[in-house]
């Protein structure tokens, strides 16, 4: 169900508005329904593998890749695979033709085409944050020697950073970044030149429980290093940061998003800007023609000023029905950001004005779920008073043993939530626009599609 903003028009003088709002008054409908998810709901982003499909996991560790069928059908199941341990996020790497994810204490990568396992990589401590996806240098091939063959880099709960050769899995590189990676992605990032021009190199971002680290693409070598003012005190980082126009967004959970220079940050302590919230921001933001769009656990998903003079001003906000933990999506077409969030609502908001154009309901209209929220030690939503029992899935004894934050799920039965914590995805285009790919944590994962309009 769609619902327009206000009484279901929008009454605001602008095309650009009229348009985006047009895009979003469309029927959603169900791709797939997970028939494991009677234990746990999907927080898995999924991740696009060509403009018609995609791939997601579930806490079960399976993951599967879906190819649209057309408006109003079901997504073609193309294959499964049953891992033996939570499917931790996916990345795709379209150059090796690869899908890798974390299993326990080693990234698995399947084949994009058939789901088949191609290799394992050790990373000798348990992760589940997304890896990086390296292509091959300009002129090398997938399989080459060292990091310009292309590479998987990864974080790890044991506190290194791991690169993996596409190629075959074999390591790379194995580095000491200081302290636990917990569910922040490594982010690549061009550093350039003082004229800002011509690139000169790259660094691999790792954000750490207060800590961000530039490591040399290459070698690993640490680049820099920047602690944020009160260090992991104040709350670390705990989702991946965004890349926008060479400079590094790092969320953390104190509320606020660090703008950092790749090349390294002017002072241990001092960003080159920052954008404040009301509450931890545990999802990747989302970067526009100049905006920064953040979602945080205040309930809101507001847009900041990426430019001086003002860099990091909130020009809008947009409250939602409860905590926002799934990153925003940007429509670029249209300009209409899309954030779900945890009352079960999927907003589309216009990125200029922050004007709230509609609401998607991934439940088909079964109403709102609300009740009271706690946390894991690793920070992993468990929904209380709801009357369901709950569950939990540990890792085995040799698999979780000496790990910082022992990597045990838990949560509820959310077969009746709605709730929205993995970020949307746009795919596409096609012929006939976009579709917006949206899971939700009673394992339904459904779809929107976004007519074709010109940006505003």
């Amino acid at each position: 169900m769609v619902r327009l903003a206000g009484s279901g028009t929008i009454l605001i003088p602008s095309l650009a508005l009229c348009v985006a709002a047009a895009r979003a008054a469309a029927q959603p409908w169900e791709l797939f329904q997970d028939p494991q998810q009677t234990s746990f709901g999907i927080d898995s982003t999924p991740v696009a593998v060509s403009n018609a499909s995609f791939a997601i996991g579930n806490a079960l560790g399976t993951v599967r890749r879906l190819t649209l069928a057309g408006a109003g059908r079901q997504a073609a199941l193309d294959w499964q695979w049953n891992g033996t341990a939570p499917a931790g996020q996916l990345a795709a790497h379209a150059g090796a033709g690869l899908l890798a994810l974390t299993q326990g204490r080693g990234l698995v990568a399947l084949s994009a085409s058939s789901g088949a396992p191609v290799w394992r990589c050790p990373l000798g401590a348990f992760a589940e944050a997304a890896p990086l996806p390296i292509a091959a240098a300009a002129g090398a091939s997938h399989g080459s020697g060292g990091i310009g063959g292309g590479a998987f880099v990864v974080g790890t709960y044991g506190g290194r950073a791991v690169a993996c050769a596409v190629s075959d899995g074999r390591p790379l590189w194995s580095v000491d970044v200081g302290a636990p990676v917990a569910r922040a992605a490594p982010v690549r990032a061009e550093l350039r030149s003082s004229h800002g021009a011509d690139v000169v190199d790259g660094v691999v971002v790792v954000t750490t429980a207060g800590t961000a680290v530039g490591l040399d693409l290459s070698s690993g070598a640490t680049v820099w290093r920047w602690t944020k003012p009160g260090g992991a005190m104040r709350g670390g980082f705990a989702a991946t940061p965004a890349v926008s126009d060479g400079t590094v967004l790092a969320p953390s959970v104190d509320g606020r998003v660090y703008a950092l220079d790749p090349a390294g940050p002017p002072s241990n302590g001092t960003a080159a800007w920052t954008a404040v919230t009301g509450f931890a921001v545990d999802a990747t933001p989302a970067a526009w023609r100049g905006l920064v769009v953040v979602a945080s656990d205040d309930q809101r998903v507001t847009g900041h000023a990426a430019a001086e003079p003002s860099a990091g001003a909130e020009l809008w906000n947009v409250t939602t029905g409860d905590w926002v933990q799934g990153g925003p999506a940007v429509d670029e077409a249209s300009g209409t950001v899309w954030a779900g969030s945890n009352d079960g609502v999927v907003y589309g908001i216009n990125a200029t004005s922050g004007a709230l154009l509609a609401q998607l309901d991934p439940s088909g209209g079964a109403g709102r779920v609300q009740p009271s929220v706690a946390w894991t030690s690793e920070r992993r939503l468990i929904r209380q008073g709801t009357g369901l029992p709950t569950a939990a899935v540990p890792l085995s004894a040799s698999e979780g043993a000496g790990e910082v934050e022992p990597p045990v799920r838990q949560g509820p039965v959310l077969d009746r939530l709605p709730h929205v914590s993995a970020s949307p995805l746009l795919l596409g285009p096609s012929a006939d626009g976009h579709t917006l790919i949206v899971a939700t944590g009673a394992g339904r994962v459904v779809g929107l599609r976004l007519a074709a309009a010109s940006a505003p």
